[in-house]
C-alpha cells in the first residue's frame, strides 16, 4: 500500500501481474487496465494496494485498524496494537480524502461521547448528533472531490473541482426528482441506470454514474421500506455499540467502542460510495465477524453475571 503510493510504476506492474488476480477480481483488474472501467487505482496520487479503488482500501484498512486496536485493549494483546497503528498509518497513504477525515474524526467523536457521560441524555444526543453531522459532511464533501489531484495548477484544480462537484450535484439533483416521482416503490433494479442515463445524456455528462450513496441505492432498488429498514439497521448497530460502551465490564466496553468505530466507518463512508449497507465482500467479513464476536461475548458475560 505505502510503497505503491511512493512508486506508481510498481503499482502498475503489480496490477499487470498474475498476483493481482489472486487477491482481486481478474476481470475487474483487466477492465481497469484497458480503460473499460473507471477507477482510481492508476492515479499516481492514489494507492489501493491489492484493491483497484483507494476508497475501498482506506475503509478496509481503517476498519481493520480500529478493530485491531480495540481487540488489543479487550484482550491485552500488545502486539496487535502495533498492527493497528501500521494499518491506521496506511490509510493516509491511500490518497482517500474521506478516509483521512474518518481516520481522525471517528476517534474524536468517540472521545467526545465519553466526555459527555456525566451529562444528561439530551446533551449526549446533541453532542453525538453534532459529531456525526460533522464527520458525515466532511467525509462526503471530500469524497466528492476525491478525484482532484493534489498539487495541480490553480486553474486546473479549480476546473476539476468544479467539474467533479457538478457531476455529484447532478446525481443528487436527479435522485431528489426521481424520489418524488416514485417515493414508495423506488425505481426497481436497473431503474437508476435507465433513468439517470437518460437524465445525464440530456445534460451532456457521463450517463454511467451510480448513486454514490447507500441510502439512495436502497430506495432506488427496493423502495422506501428498504430505505427505512436500512436506516433502522444502521441506527440499531451504532446505538447498541454506544450502549455497550457504558457498561462496567472492560471487555464489553472495548468491544462496544470497536463496534461503533468499525460500523461508523462502514456506514458513513458508504454515503459517498456504492458498496451497500454492509459493505463490499471483504468489508462484510470483517464487520460480520466483529458483530458476531461482540454479541456472543456480551451474552456470555451476561449469563455468567446472572449465575454469579
Amino acid at each position: 500500500m505505502v510503497w505503491f503510493r511512493i512508486d506508481s510504476a510498481s503499482k502498475v506492474s503489480y496490477l499487470g501481474s498474475l498476483w493481482a488476480g489472486v487477491f482481486g477480481n481478474p476481470i475487474v483488474i483487466d477492465a481497469v487496465l484497458t480503460g473499460e472501467q473507471r477507477n482510481n487505482a492508476l492515479d499516481p496520487l492514489k494507492s489501493g494496494g491489492v484493491f483497484v479503488n483507494a476508497n475501498i482500501a482506506a475503509a478496509y484498512l481503517g476498519m481493520g485498524a480500529f478493530a485491531a486496536w480495540n481487540l488489543a485493549r479487550a484482550y491485552g494483546l500488545r502486539a496487535l496494537r502495533v498492527v493497528a497503528l501500521l494499518l491506521w498509518i496506511a490509510v493516509f497513504f491511500t490518497g482517500s480524502k474521506a478516509g483521512f477525515v474518518l481516520a481522525l474524526g471517528l476517534p474524536l467523536a468517540i472521545a467526545a461521547w465519553q466526555l459527555t457521560q456525566s451529562l444528561s441524555t439530551s446533551v449526549k444526543i446533541a453532542v453525538v448528533a453534532c459529531c456525526v453531522t460533522l464527520v458525515i459532511t466532511s467525509g462526503y464533501l471530500l469524497a466528492s472531490f476525491d478525484a482532484v489531484p493534489i498539487g495541480a495548477a490553480e486553474d486546473g484544480l479549480s476546473a476539476e473541482i468544479t467539474e467533479t462537484a457538478l457531476v455529484r450535484f447532478s446525481i443528487w439533483s436527479y435522485a431528489a426528482s426521481a424520489f418524488f416521482e416514485a417515493p414508495l416503490l423506488g425505481q426497481g433494479f436497473g431503474g437508476w441506470q435507465e433513468g439517470y442515463g437518460t437524465y445525464a445524456t440530456a445534460l451532456g455528462i457521463d450517463p454511467d454514474f451510480p448513486p454514490h450513496n447507500t441510502l439512495i441505492y436502497l430506495w432506488s432498488q427496493s423502495g422506501a421500506l428498504a430505505l427505512l429498514f436500512g436506516l433502522g439497521f444502521m441506527t440499531t448497530i451504532v446505538w447498541s455499540g454506544l450502549r455497550l460502551m457504558t457498561l462496567r465490564n472492560p471487555e464489553i466496553r472495548s468491544l462496544g467502542i470497536c463496534l461503533v468505530l468499525v460500523s461508523g466507518w462502514l456506514f458513513v463512508h458508504g454515503l459517498g460510495e456504492n458498496w451497500g449497507v454492509v459493505g463490499e465482500p471483504r468489508q462484510q467479513v470483517l464487520f460480520a465477524a466483529l458483530l458476531g464476536l461482540t454479541l456472543a461475548r456480551y451474552h456470555a458475560i451476561l449469563n455468567e453475571e446472572k449465575r454469579a
